[in-house]
């Protein structure tokens, strides 16, 4: 069975093989790919909504994403050399999302009953998706700290877009 929905595909399939311009770019059971995908453009098609990607730069020590505030992540993953350019990966469902003193703000809260979808503008310039529980109302504009677990970012190669483990 051939279709574009990934999302009719996660449901559906027993495996799921992602194509890009005729090629394989991976193939395994939906929550394999979910959870382990092998470069940022499986990375980003599977999963509803779409993983965030942000910018990212190798550093002692671990991985500094400007986008979160600076934030250094530790990680046991094998790291390039330090000034290496990397995109950071983390899916929606892995954010937390609270009022507080940040360069972070609510652009938009998409509340749909049991879930909101948050999106955020970062003083990078990128936008973050996180999806939350809280249905507490936060305007537009607010402050907010967003965190996550380190072992809950991945990171992949600037230039090639391969998963870096």
């Amino acid at each position: 069975y051939v279709t574009h929905d990934q999302v009719e595909a996660m449901t559906l399939a027993d495996k799921i093989v992602v194509l890009r311009d005729g090629h394989i770019e991976q193939a395994g059971r939906p929550m394999e790919l979910y959870q382990n995908p092998d470069n940022k453009f499986v990375a980003g098609f599977i999963g509803s909504p779409s993983m965030n990607f942000l910018q990212a730069e190798v550093e002692a020590g671990g991985v500094r994403i400007a986008g979160l505030e600076n934030r250094l992540v530790k990680t046991s993953i094998s790291l390039p050399a330090a000034g290496t350019r990397l995109v950071a990966g983390i899916r929606p469902q892995n954010l937390n999302v609270a009022a507080g003193d940040s360069a972070l703000n609510i652009d938009i809260r998409e509340r749909l009953g049991g879930v909101c979808y948050d999106y955020l503008n970062t003083p990078t310039g990128e936008r973050i998706i996180a999806e939350t529980k809280g249905d507490e109302p936060i305007e537009r504009g607010t402050s907010v700290k967003v965190t996550c677990e380190d072992a809950d970012i991945l990171f992949f190669d600037a230039e090639t877009e391969q998963r870096l483990r």
